[in-house]
């Protein structure tokens, strides 16, 4: 099944950590801008919504592992 990990950007090493420990470099992980909990729901669903495309391909096999960025 294939799966994404949605992250922060503060939890951005966190991921990476993630990804050797499991040795899994492919592993996708998308990042979001940090913190989140003081979004308002319309900024929330605007950075959702600004990644979802880029998920959604990665997810089907359309695209490559996204290269992550501060968002």
């Amino acid at each position: 099944m294939a799966t994404a990990t949605i992250v922060t950007s503060g939890f951005m090493s966190a991921a990476e950590a993630h990804r050797r420990l499991l040795k899994r470099p492919q592993l996708p992980y998308f990042v979001v801008p940090h913190p989140i909990v003081s979004m308002t729901d319309e900024e929330l669903s605007a950075s959702a919504d600004a990644i979802f495309d880029e998920i959604a391909n990665v997810v089907a096999g359309n695209e490559e592992l996204p290269k992550p960025s501060n968002s």
